[in-house]
């Protein structure tokens, strides 16, 4: 049993890996994860989940005055974005284990951030996976398919990987903005572009033998990794009956990106 993927040059994808002969039989894998990672430094700020040890009704969570300047604003229970924090944020109707807030703790705030770094994992997404086609028979496939970020989804990103743009401007802007730090922040270029929903037709040619046919597209998940220092304050907060809060880093963002890999296996 013979097997081919086709082959690309292109920097900002991770190579498509090897391909399993039992697929031409099986059908494709929804999902296939990239070994190669990619870890830079942090950007802005931290984002940090606060998360309840027990329900709460109506409370407020408290931060010293001298401590305000550490952060570069916070996300509400309700998912608001605020661009400045205040000593005292009102908490209503937590449930216990549920995040109460996420604050952003700016770059080198605090010591036990230090380790902390910022992480992206390729990830091949199944578009479409077709039909069989005879030896000797070529085809074109319609896919669709969507790539990029929209407005909201580009403000979500930039609060995974601690970018600091302007949130209240243009989808444009914040994709161009997001582009520059996460290509700073990974020193290689990465290129953030507006969603699109895309129509197109791909081809793919006669084989010598009966093939097995598959549409992919790459697609990359930016996270912020804890260091061990931080790991290991959480579990002091977790385990401190006298602490109310233990913190967590939990955000992760799935992007889509414009490229994709048509596949196929030879029986």
């Amino acid at each position: 049993m013979n097997y081919y993927f086709n082959a690309s040059s292109v920097l900002s994808m991770d190579p498509f890996p090897k391909i399993n002969k039992g697929w031409y039989k099986s059908g494709f894998p929804v999902s296939i994860d990239s070994q190669k990672s990619l870890m830079g430094e942090i950007i802005n700020f931290i984002p940090v989940d606060i998360i309840a040890k027990g329900k709460i009704k109506n409370s407020t969570f408290k931060i010293k005055s001298d401590e305000i300047g550490n952060y570069a604003g916070y996300i509400d229970s309700n998912g608001k974005y605020h661009n400045k924090v205040s000593n005292s944020i009102a908490l209503t109707n937590i449930e216990s284990g549920a995040r109460a807030l996420t604050l952003f703790f700016k770059k080198g705030s605090y010591a036990y951030l230090k380790d902390c770094k910022i992480h992206s994992r390729g990830n091949w997404k199944l578009i479409k996976d077709f039909d069989k086609l005879n030896a000797g028979n070529s085809a074109n496939r319609n896919i669709s398919y969507k790539q990029g970020v929209n407005k909201t989804d580009a403000k979500k990103l930039s609060y995974t990987v601690g970018a600091k743009v302007n949130v209240y401007g243009t989808v444009d802007s914040i994709v161009y903005q997001l582009s520059n730090s996460l290509s700073r922040a990974f020193n290689t270029t990465i290129k953030i572009i507006k969603k699109a929903d895309i129509k197109d037709t791909v081809s793919f040619g006669a084989q010598k033998s009966n093939q097995r046919i598959a549409v992919y597209q790459f697609c990359r998940y930016y996270f912020i990794k804890p260091g061990k220092a931080f790991l290991d304050a959480s579990n002091e907060q977790r385990n401190n009956s006298r602490q109310l809060f233990y913190d967590e880093i939990n955000m992760r963002f799935n992007y889509k990106t414009n490229y994709i890999q048509k596949v196929f296996v030879l029986a």
